[in-house]
């Protein structure tokens, strides 16, 4: 057939008795996958009535592939099919310019203005530090409001503005401008959220911490719904008293 077959294979590791006998033989904490289970598992991709709805294991055809390169299996089992790709509600990536392209006075967003919580994750323009033209790096002008990210694979940081000014963004980070229609602060709500999180950590490519990017159709990848001003605002809301209280909790322990 013209297709793949993807399996997430973390679901299928061995009992804990067996994973104990592991940890005795071989010193590791690993986790070791139940052969026998996962044969059966994929003895099951070829049956007909497996539609591709498993959370488990399911075949991709070759036109599902994305620039004909295979992507970690969580990334076609897992991925909403609702909504739509992220790249039709954001205007599109902007030129990257040296230093000496810009004047010194501009005002620039570093990584350390983002934060993997939401309610640090506004900063004001005037707050920001100047231009360095003492060295020479790259950089993207934008123009607010914006969305500004940064992928690992290890975590998402997320930093936006609510201004309508123009500022510099440093070169390793992605700027999202949503298109009319949407609060800045409901799509960086959404991309803290766990699910987007997961799948934007998936996508990262090679690189180091803050200098890894994303694969260059991650925006098709992850769709998302769009719903009226009034329930972004609520889910807004929503986002800001969960975040209130995960850190009550933290607080109180």
């Amino acid at each position: 057939q013209d297709s793949v077959v993807v399996c997430d294979a973390t679901t299928l590791v061995k009992n804990e008795n067996e994973r104990d006998f592991y940890r005795f033989m071989f010193g590791t904490d690993s986790r070791y996958i139940d052969r026998s289970t996962f044969r059966e598992v994929i003895e099951k991709a070829n049956m007909p009535d497996n539609n591709g709805t498993s959370q488990i294991i399911r075949r991709v055809s070759y036109n599902e592939l994305h620039e004909k390169n295979i992507l970690l299996p969580s990334v076609y089992l897992y991925s909403p099919t609702e909504g739509i790709p992220i790249c039709q509600v954001i205007d599109p990536e902007l030129e990257v310019g040296w230093t000496d392209e810009f004047q010194g006075q501009e005002k620039v967003v570093t990584i350390n203005q983002l934060s993997k919580v939401f309610s640090k994750c506004e900063f004001h323009v005037d707050d920001l530090h100047t231009l360095d033209t003492s060295r020479s790096r790259q950089y993207r002008k934008v123009e607010g409001p914006v969305v500004i990210i940064a992928v690992s694979t290890e975590e998402v940081l997320v930093g936006y503005t609510t201004e309508e000014t123009s500022f510099l963004v440093a070169a390793n980070l992605y700027p999202l401008k949503p298109v009319a229609g949407f609060d800045v602060r409901y799509f960086a709500s959404l991309l803290l959220s766990s699910s987007v999180q997961r799948l934007l950590t998936e996508l990262a490519d090679t690189g180091y911490r803050s200098n890894r990017r994303l694969i260059s159709s991650w925006a098709k990848l992850i769709r998302i719904n769009i719903p009226s001003v009034e329930e972004q605002q609520k889910i807004v809301q929503e986002t800001v008293l969960k975040d209130f209280a995960i850190q009550e909790n933290h607080a109180a322990i």
